[in-house]
């Protein structure tokens, strides 16, 4: 994740033939060191939600109320790599097989701008505990979606990342809050369904003020 943070592009783009050859070239420049250092203090002096690994046969690496791009839950994941990159959009749900975990990623207020009608999803927290969630459009519960309803059978996980804008002020990507695996209540129509999810670990604060 360092790696991309740096350099934001595959190896074989890039004057280096390793990561820690790239991380390494970090000594030649003693005041972006010390800038980087001053940051990561105030940072963690900032702290005010404690996050923890998520467990459940996850990554260690992932944590719950963790804030991650998309692309830094990819190289978690394995999906990312710093001889593989994930181009392209990718959708809002993404299957983990080898984990038997779905990943899903929410963008709570949606402008016309960046999502199409057909992707503006209703998607929005219900209270410290519950979440309401659209499926993807394909999903019914007599098709690809019963997979949701079974869940206390099928043993699947799903898991949540969620933010409240795409960008922000600055026109920068926002990321994402690992709000961290949830588990079916109950669901109505089809095409795309609506589900409502109850969440291992409490909803963060300040999401439930936009709810």
């Amino acid at each position: 994740m360092f790696y991309y943070t740096l350099y934001n592009d595959k190896i074989d783009k890039s004057r280096f033939h390793t990561r820690e050859e790239a991380i390494a070239t970090l000594k030649h420049y003693p005041l972006f060191i010390s800038e980087i250092r001053e940051l990561v203090d105030y940072q963690l002096s900032q702290i005010s939600v404690k996050t923890f690994p998520v467990g459940q046969g996850l990554p260690d690496t992932l944590e719950q109320y963790g804030c991650y791009t998309r692309e830094e839950v990819f190289t978690i994941f394995g999906r990312q790599t710093v001889n593989k990159r994930m181009q392209g959009s990718v959708a809002g749900v993404f299957n983990i097989e080898e984990l038997n975990t779905e990943l899903f990623f929410v963008t709570l207020n949606k402008s016309d701008k960046d999502f199409s009608p057909s992707t503006q999803y209703d998607d929005y927290v219900v209270s410290e505990y519950k979440f309401h969630w659209q499926s993807q459009n394909s999903d019914s519960h007599k098709g690809r979606g019963l997979r949701f309803v079974e869940q206390a059978k099928n043993k699947k996980k799903f898991l949540l990342f969620v933010r409240e804008y795409k960008r922000d002020g600055f026109g920068n990507t926002c990321p994402f809050y690992c709000f961290g695996l949830v588990n079916y209540i109950s669901s109505i129509g089809d095409k795309p369904m609506s589900i409502n999810w109850r969440m291992q670990h409490p909803i963060l604060p300040q999401f439930l003020k936009i709810g």
